[in-house]
This record gives structure tokens, sequence and C-alpha cells, in this order.
């Protein structure tokens, strides 16, 4: 989650945050705001958001879309503004007559404008994009570090659906985190490495682009300290597919191979009763588990808050002071019994994090597969996020990167970035995206990230700088890693300067060409404003000039950006308004 921390200066600086919609309730996106004071234009985005930086906290704004009516409104920047436009009677009409010719398709999704993006009964949480920030103003930003990546292997699925992605579904810092950037192993006595480098925007010639990595020190297997770990596993009637339990029982017979004699397991299971299946066995019982895996069969509700609670039951009950305490959620995120809106569980969540014991989410299936209360799941219980839609994703998660997955060298990371004006004028952190509750709550705070072992943190932002008679400073920003040794409460920081060194893109290392091409993938996937400069050919020329179709993960992504091509030439008949209840 990416926070705007605003700074006391010579003025003041506000960020004026709404949405717009229909007296339908439906979300309105391209509505043109014009800001009285300064008579600058802005637009909503896909879920009718919006967000504006200014120096006043009252100010007035009019909103315009065609075939509504136009509306003025004076506002208080501290107020998270709802703002609904009547559509014109002509407008009415026409709208009913284009509703009865709708044509919907199967294996195409069903977009929810009224709330948050769904595809069938799916939810995602609805983002805002980061703004532009003006640096001289607000100098300082900050993001949790995190290893998720359950967005890039869940666009995938959609893409080999021959479907359009939900915007709210593609989050640029998961999709980079799918991917190895040039691992620095850290220096002697050091927890990171830290990398950065400049250079021109591919997308617009009049910015630049920097790109930040944080490489984390890689664990001794054999030196890393006992786990102990509870498989907790839906076994619900939802899971009865063969993207849901025979893929995860796939998934967990390859994870059980990596367990050790001094690490203990156990296996809970939620479905038609929660219950212990395994209490407290040797990993090198492997026999056992796998059997107990196996034997495993889809039936009934979803108790997913007492499977948590059992769960966190079985884990305190075995835990190892000073070693890897953790929970593995396996499941399609359907919680429809007991505690199920996400405030409960993030509660419940919350407090059994701050005990020592991370939470690792696997997200499983499609249908009704609830993204956003696993990703929160995982954010409060200290842990990761991931998505599995095929075996070699099963094994990249839990054996290939195991280390990374399983066992932190650092938790609660967040990160401080402190640009310089002069040079940097503007500045905007691509990804990392609020979360629209996120700007709607006071109270809410940053939470830092869970790091694994031997994992490179990838983090771009999009520059705009001042005049270049002003650009001979030597830094361009501060970097400040905030974070916690496993277990410790002792706040410890790193700290790093950021060069003025530019390069022209074509001169820059591969690894920042490859970022910038993923990260014009994500934009165009999600369609905000900023998706208007780029355009399909510039994402394939880029993304087969960087990556290499002899690497297996190469490959795959080169082959979902011709998949993306082919989908998003045919958008318009595609997309279909799920009905209002």
């Amino acid at each position: 989650m990416f926070l705007l921390i605003i700074h006391s200066s010579l003025y003041s600086q506000y960020y004026i945050t709404g949405e717009l919609q229909n007296d339908q309730g439906e979300k309105l996106q391209r509505v043109r705001i014009v800001v009285h004071s300064t008579g600058l234009i802005y637009y909503t985005g896909v879920q009718g958001d919006f967000g504006i930086i200014s120096s006043r906290l009252y100010d007035s704004l009019t909103f315009t879309l065609d075939n509504y009516e136009t509306v003025t409104s004076f506002v208080k920047a501290t107020d998270y503004l709802k703002i609904t436009l009547k559509m014109l009677p002509n407008a009415v009409k026409q709208k009913k007559n284009l509703k009865n010719h709708l044509v919907s398709y199967v294996k195409n999704p069903k977009i929810d404008f009224n709330s948050d993006w769904t595809v069938a009964d799916e939810t995602y949480s609805s983002l805002v994009e980061n703004p532009f920030i003006q640096a001289e103003y607000s100098p300082l930003t900050s993001f949790a570090a995190n290893t998720n990546r359950a967005s890039y292997s869940n666009i995938r699925r959609f893409l080999n659906m021959s479907a359009m992605v939900p915007p709210d579904a593609v989050r640029i810092e998961e999709m980079l985190n799918n991917f190895s950037f040039n691992y620095k192993e850290p220096a002697e006595g050091k927890l990171f490495n830290f990398s950065s480098e400049l250079s021109d925007c591919p997308w617009n010639n009049q910015h630049q682009l920097l790109l930040l990595n944080f490489s984390a020190r890689k664990l001794d297997f054999t030196e890393v300290v006992p786990s102990n770990l509870v498989f907790l596993i839906d076994a619900s009637g939802s899971m009865d597919l063969p993207n849901k339990l025979p893929l995860l029982k796939s998934g967990f017979r390859l994870l059980i191979k990596n367990l050790r004699n001094i690490d203990t397991v156990s296996i809970v299971t939620y479905g038609d009763m929660v219950h212990i299946l395994v209490d407290g066995i040797s990993g090198d019982q492997k026999d056992t588990l796998t059997k107990a895996i196996e034997e495993l069969q889809a039936d009934g509700p979803t108790p997913g808050e007492a499977g948590l609670r059992l769960a966190y039951e079985v884990v305190r009950r075995r835990f190892i002071k000073n070693g890897n305490n953790r929970i593995i959620l396996a499941s399609d995120g359907d919680f429809n019994v007991g505690s199920s809106t996400e405030n409960e569980l993030q509660t419940l969540i919350e407090q059994q994090s701050k005990t020592g014991i991370y939470l690792t989410c696997l997200g499983l299936g499609m249908g009704n597969y609830k993204d956003s209360k696993l990703s929160i799941l995982a954010q409060k219980g200290n842990g990761n996020f991931y998505y599995i839609d095929n075996e070699h994703e099963a094994e990249k998660t839990l054996v290939t990167e195991f280390t990374q997955t399983i066992y932190a060298v650092a938790d609660h990371v967040q990160i401080d970035v402190q640009f310089h004006s002069p040079p940097v004028f503007e500045y905007r952190l691509l990804g990392y995206n609020n979360k629209r509750t996120a700007l709607e709550d006071s109270s809410s705070r940053l939470e830092g990230g869970e790091i694994g072992s031997g994992h490179s943190i990838i983090a771009l932002f999009e520059l705009s700088k001042l005049s270049d008679s002003l650009n001979n400073d030597r830094f361009v920003a501060n970097i400040k890693i905030n974070y916690h040794l496993p277990g410790q409460p002792e706040i410890l920081h790193a700290d790093f300067d950021v060069p003025n060194n530019p390069l022209l893109f074509e001169n820059a290392d591969t690894d920042l060409q490859r970022a910038a091409s993923i990260a014009m993938f994500g934009i165009k996937l999600r369609e905000t404003p900023y998706s208007k400069e780029i355009n399909w050919k510039d994402i394939e020329d880029l993304a087969y000039h960087s990556f290499s179709d002899k690497d297996f993960l190469d490959d795959d992504y080169l082959n979902m950006i011709d998949k993306a091509v082919k989908v998003y030439s045919h958008k318009n008949s595609r997309y279909k308004k799920k009905p209002k209840n």
C-alpha cells in the first residue's frame, strides 16, 4: 500500500479524492473535472475515482460527461467526495435501447462497474492510481515492500481464457516480483544491497524513469531455523474443481519434499467440518503427510473464520521461539460462513500477527475467487500472497523459490524515498496503488511487508525534472529502508543515495528495460488515463528486445503479451455490466 505523506512547507499541499456515479449507482469513468482555482482539467479513472493535488483546502470543481447533467460542487480537500450525475432524458432512452441489444459471452468476464471489479463472483479491491506529486511540496513518499506476485499469474489466467483482465486485478509491483532482476549479494554484515538506474522514459520523452532495486540477503538453507508450519486447506464444496483442490494437492506434494526433520507440520482443513487432520509431526514423515493430502475431498460450506482460528490455536500450541512459525492458507478465498467481511477478518489476523506468526496465502481457482480478501489477509498476517494457476506456478512458489516463499529475512519492511527538488519537479510511483477504502479511512497507516530470502524488490518511478540548468545536483533522492528482523521488536534502518546520472533508454541496463516493459504492459492493461501514452506495438517491440523466448519465464511473458494484443483488439464486444441487485 502506498500512502502520500504531506509535509509542512511555505505552501500547504492537499489531495482531493472522490468518485463519481450516476443515479443508478454505476461508476462513471472519463468524467471531465475542471478545478476552478487553477483551470486545470482532470478525468476520473475506470472506477470513477479521481485524485487531484491542490494547494487549497477549499475549492470548487465542475464535472461534465456527455449525456449527463453538468454539476459544480464546492469541495473540502480533506473530505472524500461522492458525486452523482443525472443522465439526460434522451440518454436514458438510448441506454435502455442499447441494453436490449447487449450480448454476453460465457467465456468472457462480466465486469461490475458499481463497486469492486467482478468476474462472475470474483472480487478485486478497487484501487486509486498514484498521481504525479510535486517534489517541492511533498518530497517524501513511502510504500510497503512485499514479495507478492499473485497478480501476474492471475493476469495469465485471464489471457489464457482469451478474456480481458479486470483493471484492479493488475498490480504492477506484483508483476515485477515475478522476475529476478540482477540479484546482487549484500556486502558482509548487510541485509540489503541497493542499486538504481535513471534513464529517459520510453512512453514519454519529456520524462525520466527511475528504477530502484533492493536485493535481500540469502539464507543458508542448512542453517535455517526450525519451522512450525500449519497447512490450512480449504476443502469446501467450492474447491471441487480441477484447478482448485487437485492443483492444490499437487502443490503441497511438492512442498512436502522440501521439509526437514527439524520442521514440525500440522494440517487443518475446513469444509463440511473444521478439524485437525495432522497434528505436529516431523517434516521427515513425508509419506504420512502426502497420504493425508491425497485423501482430501471437497465438500460442504466454507467456514473460513473457524478454520483460521483453529490454525492459529495449533501454531500457538507448538510455537518455536526464534523459529519460523507460519500458517499457509490455500483457498479460493470464498469465506462464506462466520466473520466473512474483510474488516472482521483483518482484525482477527492482525491480532494474531503481533505474536510473531506469519500468514502466507495461496489463491486458486476462478468464478468465485476472492482476490480482495486473500490479499488483505496476507498483508495483515505479515505474509505474502501468491496465485497458483497451473502446476508450474505451484512448483515455482513451493519448490524453486521455497526459501523466498517460506523464510523471511525481514518483516514490516517500509521504504521511504525522499526526492530532491531540484532536480526533481514531479514524481509518480508505478504500482503500489492505494485501495480506495484506505483513502476514505483517515486512520489508515502504512504497514510494512515481509521480504523472503534472496528476493529482489523493484520499484519504478516516473519523474519530470526541472530545467537542465538546475539538473547538476549529484543525487535525485535518498532512500531509507525501515525493517525488523523476524521476531525482533527493534526497528532497523538502511540508507542509500540515488545518483543523478541519467542514461539514454537504449543504453540503460537490460533490467531497467525489462522492468519498463512490464510496467508498460501493466499500465495498458489497467486502461487508466496514463495508458493513452502507450500503444501495444511499443509494448511488443520493447518486450521482444529485452526478453528471450529461449527462457521459460521470458517466453511465458511474451506469450501473454501476444494474447493480450488479440484480446484487447476486440475489447468493445466483450464487456457487459453486471445487473444491479
